[in-house]
């Protein structure tokens, strides 16, 4: 799998070397002897346009046609925040530049350096890291002990985000422009709850079990502490305050996003996702745990039905697999 990757990034620089949107980018391929590098972050893959929210996604049916990387795309529509990571060596790699952008930055989604060939020679990696942050939100880097192992984690919780990596860009004389695109790596559970919500509950917790804390831009995939064998699990938590909307309306929608522990790409996993609902003081009121409910990486899982009526229970239609298409649902009462 990895070989592949390593190929399909070779291709990639190749095909789009030379290839971008209309951008801030300069046209000197160096300056005292330093190679341009340059890329452009084009768009998403096409798969990714949208991922709807459940409540109108038949209305957003067919909506989105745009192809991944064509320049139709404004990536300020799907991300705020752009991480590059541009590293140089293989084990034991060499950080030459980060760069961090916001939407509100003039060249968001491009990026351009100039890396002096007589320190960094042979070739270069390249990570890119984009996500989507409310107000409460932000992203948190962390370092563990193993090469490229950065990895990118969120608080309080898990927003919308994506990555690509870039192998083997060659520092060439002539210069290096090309332009990527971006796919998403979390996915999302959608929970949607509609009964009488007794006036007691002070908040209702989301628990996906088996989950990670961390995604790795470079060798795109999820962890809590460490990559490979020996990995601690993680369980992805999200708190919901109930409001008087919440109870007025007998409904709670709630789309709670997180990291899998699989490689990118990867086959759908089951995991147990409980719903416990608390009391203003912490005290538990209700809790009911449904197990082997499918997640992916790119795909919305829904959750729906009753916890406080009896009987309770949650059940998950399963995963959707058409972004265009009607979600599948997994009922519970």
């Amino acid at each position: 799998m990895k070989k592949i990757k390593v190929l399909l990034a070779l291709l990639l620089v190749g095909l789009f070397a030379g290839c971008s949107k209309e951008t801030l980018l300069s046209d000197e391929k160096n300056v005292d002897g330093k190679v341009r590098v340059a890329f452009t972050v084009s768009g998403f893959e096409h798969e990714l346009l949208p991922f709807p929210n459940p409540i109108i996604a038949s209305a957003e049916k067919g909506v989105f046609s745009a192809t991944g990387g064509s320049g139709s795309t404004d990536i300020r529509d799907y991300i705020d925040v752009l991480d590059i990571y541009v590293y140089h060596g293989g084990t034991g790699a060499e950080l030459v530049d980060h760069v961090k952008q916001y939407a509100t930055d003039e060249e968001f989604g491009v990026y351009e350096t100039y890396i002096d060939t007589t320190i960094y020679r042979s070739v270069i990696r390249l990570a890119f890291h984009g996500a989507k942050l409310d107000g409460n939100t932000d992203t948190e880097w962390v370092k563990v002990d193993k090469s490229l192992t950065s990895g990118v984690g969120f608080t309080p919780y898990v927003s919308d985000a994506f990555s690509t990596f870039v192998l083997g860009v060659k520092l060439v004389p002539e210069g290096v422009e090309s332009s990527v695109i971006l796919s998403r790596y979390v996915g999302r559970v959608d929970l949607n709850i509609e009964e009488v919500i007794p006036e007691s509950v002070g908040y209702i917790e989301v628990t996906i079990a088996n989950t990670a804390k961390y995604f790795s831009p470079f060798y795109e995939e999820g962890f809590t502490e460490i990559q490979g064998e020996g990995d601690p699990t993680h369980n992805t938590i999200k708190r919901i305050k109930i409001s008087e909307e919440h109870i007025a309306n007998r409904s709670i929608q709630e789309q709670i996003y997180f990291i899998p522990k699989e490689e990118k790409g990867s086959e759908p996993t089951q995991v147990t996702v409980n719903v416990a609902a608390y009391d203003i003081d912490g005290e538990l009121i209700r809790e009911i745990s449904v197990p082997d409910v499918s997640i992916q990486a790119n795909k919305v899982t829904k959750l729906k039905g009753t916890i406080f009526t009896i009987p309770n229970i949650l059940q998950e239609i399963g995963v959707d697999t058409e972004w265009d298409g009607e979600f599948p649902e997994r009922e519970f009462e």
